[in-house]
């Protein structure tokens, strides 16, 4: 919690989940948060909007997962 009120004080704050044993469930995040489903969806989305910046940031797993999805 902590660390996402860290993270919200900079900008607007977007969660997801992603497919990990460990990982936390989208539902168990703080309601506060905008929630997205698919952060692959999200993902695609955000790859036509050149106009602003989005810092992504989580476990090594997960921006593993991210990275193999942007490098294609």
């Amino acid at each position: 919690d902590a660390m996402l009120e860290m993270l919200d004080s900079f900008a607007s704050l977007t969660v997801t989940t992603f497919d990990y044993p460990t990982a936390l469930e989208l539902k168990d995040y703080p309601s506060r948060y905008n929630r997205v489903n698919s952060w692959q969806d999200w993902l695609e989305k955000r790859d036509q909007d050149s106009e602003n910046l989005y810092l992504i940031t989580g476990s090594l797993y997960f921006i593993s997962d991210v990275r193999q999805r942007l490098l294609g």
